[in-house]
């Protein structure tokens, strides 16, 4: 059995927790800025239902 390296994760003891990204901050956001925010937390979703890891607490509002 191999030792586990400290920062690999272990798919049961894994979530992603995506905390609130708000409208009026979206607004101050420069555009390009917040569709790079925008399209790497949807990967990060993407890759966690792929995984099938929890999401915890998923509040997202996004404008477009």
């Amino acid at each position: 059995m191999t030792t586990p390296n400290r920062l690999s994760l272990q798919r049961d003891r894994a979530a992603l927790l995506v905390i609130d990204i708000q409208s009026r901050l979206c607004t101050a956001m420069n555009p390009d800025r917040l569709s790079r925010v925008r399209q790497n937390t949807l990967r990060l979703v993407e890759g966690a239902k792929v995984l099938g890891l929890p999401l915890e607490h998923l509040f997202i509002i996004v404008l477009e």
